[in-house]
C-alpha cells in the first residue's frame, strides 16, 4: 500500500470511519491502495466548544461534517459560527470517534471553495483511479 505524506484535499464524506486503520494515538484513512495520514479540508463551522486543553470546532462542507480539535498552543485565529475556514490536520481516532488533529486552521472566503472543489476533483480523479 501507498503512503501519502503530504496534506491531502479532500471532502469530508472521503472519511469514513470503517476506511480508517488505528496504529496507536496514530491513524491513516486507506481509499483504495493509498494509506492518508494528512488532510486537507475546508468546510463552515457550526459550532465551536471550548475545553481546558483544547477546542473542538465542528465544521460542515456540505458533504458531512467533522471535528477540528485544536490543542492548546495550536494557533487559532478568532473563530465564530458561520466562518468558513481551511483546515490542515492528521486523521485521529478515539474511542470510535473519529477527528481531525488540527495543526493549521485559517479563515477562507467563498472564492477559495470554487478552488478547493476543483483541486479535490483532481484529487479524486488521481486517487480513485489507481
Amino acid at each position: 500500500m501507498e503512503e501519502i505524506d503530504a496534506y491531502v484535499k479532500l471532502h469530508i464524506s472521503h472519511i469514513d470511519v470503517n476506511k480508517v486503520l488505528k496504529n496507536g494515538s496514530q491513524a491513516k484513512l486507506v481509499l483504495g491502495n493509498v494509506a492518508i495520514r494528512k488532510v486537507r479540508l475546508y468546510g463552515r463551522v457550526l459550532e465551536i466548544r471550548r475545553f481546558r486543553k483544547f477546542s473542538d470546532v465542528l465544521i460542515d462542507d456540505g458533504s458531512g461534517k467533522i471535528t477540528c480539535r485544536i490543542w492548546e498552543g495550536t494557533r487559532m485565529p478568532e473563530l465564530k459560527e458561520g466562518d468558513l475556514v481551511d483546515v490542515f490536520g492528521q486523521i485521529r481516532l478515539y474511542n470510535e470517534n473519529l477527528y481531525v488533529k488540527t495543526d493549521i486552521i485559517r479563515k477562507i472566503n467563498e472564492e477559495f471553495v470554487k478552488l478547493r472543489e476543483a483541486e479535490i476533483k483532481l484529487t479524486e480523479l488521481i486517487l480513485f483511479k489507481r
